[in-house]
């Protein structure tokens, strides 16, 4: 007898034209590689005797809700369609080709600031198995939570949405047509800097309060509207109200020359504290964080793909100090920061270039 076989599967994403009017015809099949959609129902129930040993039950359903944390590969186009789904908005602008050297071909930026409104209602589509299928279609979606996130350990950067259906798991018997994406996915070697003045625009690279560091072996950004459901006299929610939205960034790094130093920053207020100084007794300026992924082909030049996240304003928060290891081999220390807002800037900002053809998304 088949069993349904895990290994096949596939995701179809798409905005809808408004709540309760689902999404027949998807246009985004990200790559997923994580993560699942569950079914969360909530039973509730009271005893009373009936004059019998064990008694009786009056049984209900409290609340049945739709929620998904999908652990996507972070291909541009899929990225940002994502981004915007999350947001309700963007903005998009044409990058001329340059013909340098080095050459920059023509690019399509997608730029994402914080938006107070929620994000777009949309549907999504699950399939798993091949000789035995389960088919699922969560309508009435939206994205609540985004974490953009590379690794050394693991190379291909990687996007997970948060998302709650308010209308969830209904089966469906045909999948979407959208393909796989054709580009590859940003990766954490992106970032790296090949040294050369004429190709300094294809350099990604990982700042941390303005300084560079190569030293770097993971970095997540999380951006959290805390959208959550609202119940009325339904077991399913009606509506999302929004909790205390969040942005916080995260980096690893090597306890090199530039890691110790930005250590004492934290800690001392300078990079080199002189002898006696002592830990500060007050909170440091502030101070940010700038990822940037710029994808290169086989020849080293500049792919047309790229992302940028800036945060102007970071408070970060003190690491532990690196400790002893009779073992040895490489120290490193974890930083993580939460956002705060800087006058005149928006609290973040997310640039993804994409290709010139991938205009403006509608649907």
């Amino acid at each position: 007898m088949a069993l349904l076989e895990p290994n096949y599967y596939g995701l179809w994403l798409g905005k809808q034209t408004a709540k309760g009017t689902p999404n027949a015809a998807p246009i985004s099949r990200p790559i997923m590689v994580a993560g699942d959609f569950s079914i969360a129902r909530d039973d509730g129930e009271e005893n009373y005797s009936d004059l019998t040993k064990y008694g009786a039950r009056t049984d209900w359903v409290n609340s049945l809700l739709g929620s998904a944390e999908p652990v996507l590969e972070a291909t541009p186009t899929e990225l940002a369609y994502l981004l915007w789904l999350f947001h309700g908005a963007e903005t998009v602008t044409a990058e001329v080709a340059v013909t340098g050297p080095p050459v920059v071909p023509a690019m399509s930026r997608h730029r994402f600031v914080p938006s107070t409104a929620m994000g777009h209602w949309l549907t999504a589509y699950l399939r798993v198995g091949s000789s035995v299928l389960r088919r699922h279609q969560f309508n009435d979606c939206v994205v609540t939570r985004v974490a953009i996130e590379a690794s050394s350990a693991n190379k291909a950067a990687r996007v997970t949405g948060r998302m709650l259906s308010l209308d969830p798991a209904a089966i469906y018997s045909a999948d979407p047509s959208a393909a796989l994406p054709a580009d590859r996915p940003f990766l954490f070697t992106d970032a790296s800097q090949v040294g050369a003045a004429a190709a300094a625009t294809v350099d990604g690279s990982i700042i941390l309060d303005g300084v560079t560091f190569r030293g770097v072996t993971q970095f997540a950004l999380t951006i959290d509207d805390a959208w959550e459901p609202v119940y009325g006299d339904d077991s399913r929610p009606y509506d999302f109200v929004q909790g205390a939205p969040s942005v916080a960034v995260a980096a690893t790094i090597y306890a090199d020359a530039a890691g110790m130093a930005q250590f004492n920053r934290l800690v001392y207020g300078a990079s080199t504290p002189t002898a006696g100084t002592k830990p500060l007794r007050s909170i440091p300026a502030l101070g940010s964080f700038v990822g940037t992924l710029r994808q290169r082909d086989s020849a080293g030049l500049h792919a047309g793909r790229e992302l940028v996240a800036t945060l102007p304003g970071v408070k970060w928060a003190i690491p532990d100090a690196p400790g002893p290891n009779p073992d040895g081999g490489a120290t490193e220390f974890a930083l993580a920061g939460a956002m705060r807002p800087v006058a005149g800037q928006p609290a973040y900002t997310v640039d993804v270039m994409t290709a010139a053809s991938v205009v403006a998304f509608t649907v």
